[in-house]
């Protein structure tokens, strides 16, 4: 049986999700310097639809463009796929993520 660092399972505690924020210039995607942020947010979105906002924390001096979130008792409420996406805002500009997805797989 082999190990998956990305499985995620049902009510887990302590599971970290990492987002990296990129923005478009010129058509290419580059990572937004997020260090002066004035909010960090991740939103996520379980399978029945409901969504929650959790603040997010730098992950190292926001130039990364990386910010995280680490989940605490009932998060993770529901077996699924689960949407998520990062809200940061800067200097009265607020920009959003992609659209990730995870699975939040059943306990035994």
């Amino acid at each position: 049986m082999s190990c998956s660092e990305e499985e995620v399972h049902y009510n887990d505690i302590g599971t970290v999700f990492l987002v990296t924020v990129n923005d478009c210039v010129s058509g290419t995607s580059t990572i937004l310097d997020v260090s002066t942020a004035s909010s960090l947010s991740l939103v996520f979105k379980s399978p029945s639809g409901a969504s929650s906002t959790k603040p997010a924390t730098l992950y190292t001096d926001g130039t990364d463009g990386k910010i995280y979130y680490t989940t605490v008792d009932g998060d993770l409420n529901q077996v699924g796929t689960w949407r998520i996406q990062a809200i940061v805002n800067i200097g009265g500009g607020v920009y959003r993520s992609d659209v990730g997805t995870f699975k939040v797989y059943e306990n035994i």
